[in-house]
């Protein structure tokens, strides 16, 4: 937490959380006839407000395609993180929820 602190102290770090719904792009210039590939200069979150960026870090997971046109060149998927022993009273309270688990697929 202290170094936390003294980043947003000195401004070198601004830590923001949010649901993203698009990434920002830099502007295309018209005018150029150069093959520039335009750069994430930020998201624009669920709520409509911006957050611009030197640097965009996503930590989507799954759901990259939401964000990135992918082009069949991956596909992202979910992965289980950990098993958790549940209690009479959790269990008892998601009952209900389906479960799919598939562990040669990876299929969740």
């Amino acid at each position: 937490m202290q170094r936390l602190l003294c980043y947003r102290q000195t401004s070198r770090l601004i830590l923001e959380r949010g649901q993203a719904k698009q990434l920002l792009f830099s502007p295309s210039d018209p005018d150029t006839n150069t093959s520039i590939k335009p750069s994430v200069t930020g998201v624009v979150l669920c709520d409509f407000s911006q957050l611009e960026a030197d640097l965009t870090i996503l930590a989507t997971g799954a759901w990259t395609p939401s964000l990135l046109d992918l082009q069949g060149r991956l596909q992202a998927t979910g992965q289980v993180v950990a098993y958790l022993p549940l209690t009479a009273a959790e269990a008892q309270e998601l009952q209900a929820l389906p479960v799919l688990l598939n562990l040669s697929t990876g299929y969740f």
